[in-house]
């Protein structure tokens, strides 16, 4: 059997050049276009996408530095995306790199978008910072405590977007909030209470299609139990290896719900956006 051939990563990066740029990138195929990267240039490094892979024998492979990261967690940006960016760079007279970068969600963008998730841990109050919510005077770095009770969250986000961000520090320093390990559960897992028979029964009618399209009304006044039946239909849907997208209706409610959401899950990678959000925030 001939071993497998060996392809370069052809990049556009945001710089007012008119050209690509190629890298060694190991594991690479004609799958990884689109997907976003960080690579080295000049004496710093940048994003860039891959938008074509060239077989290593076209290149002198001395001249080529390697990818410093694919980002593999997410799915590769669409073709016909890329062509729509491609045509822009032509009609333009852009650098594909530059017109690619506008086109970009904010959160792709950022020169730490592309990092390790090390990089960016997840972090949750220890059995020492619950002890200190028993006891112990107010300080800014308990109330940080008490806020992050219920549902941890990653080191990044609460450095930016929290308001007692500054009393991160001072927190982990005492040991009352600590860095979660990647095999364990970012949330605590909160008891799912039993369904009701109208609650199971409106479950079981919508569970019976989550293979199709369908479109349902759940009617019950407030507190009559509908988040429930929301959480089990995410629970099978979860299950079946897909994702969930809920909607709210006002965003004074997104806390309690991705509290509760949270909880219930204890793996997911339980994600908000909403216009209350700083940009830095919608990634």
């Amino acid at each position: 059997m001939s071993p497998p051939e060996q392809l370069v990563a052809r990049v556009a990066i945001a710089v007012p050049l008119p050209q690509l740029f190629d890298y060694k990138c190991e594991k690479l195929s004609i799958e990884d276009i689109g997907r976003c990267v960080r690579v080295p240039f000049g004496a710093s490094e940048k994003n860039g996408v891959i938008v074509d892979v060239l077989p290593l024998d076209a290149i002198d492979p001395s001249r080529l530095k390697s990818v410093s990261r694919v980002l593999r967690e997410l799915p590769p940006l669409p073709s016909d995306w890329l062509a729509l960016v491609g045509f822009v760079s032509r009609y333009y007279h852009e650098p594909l790199g530059e017109v690619i970068a506008l086109a970009l969600p904010p959160g792709l963008r950022r020169s730490d978008a592309v990092d390790s998730a090390a990089a960016d841990p997840f972090v949750a109050v220890s059995a020492a910072g619950r002890v200190a919510l028993e006891s112990g005077r107010e300080s800014r770095a308990r109330q940080l405590v008490a806020a992050l009770a219920e549902a941890g969250a990653q080191r990044r986000s609460v450095a930016r977007e929290h308001p007692l961000a500054a009393a991160l520090a001072d927190a982990m320093r005492r040991g009352w909030i600590e860095i979660v390990d990647a095999d364990q559960p970012p949330h605590t897992a909160g008891p799912a209470p039993l369904p009701n028979p109208d609650q199971q029964a409106a479950i079981d009618a919508v569970a019976a299609r989550l293979d199709a399209f369908g479109c349902w009304l759940l009617q019950g006044v407030t507190g009559s139990g509908k988040t429930e039946v929301y959480l089990r239909l995410a629970e099978r849907t979860l299950g079946a290896g897909r994702q969930v997208l809920m909607l709210v209706p006002e965003i004074a409610l997104t806390p309690q719900l991705e509290t509760r959401v949270a909880s219930r899950f204890p793996f997911a990678n339980v994600v908000s956006l909403h216009s209350g959000q700083a940009a830095g925030a919608r990634s």
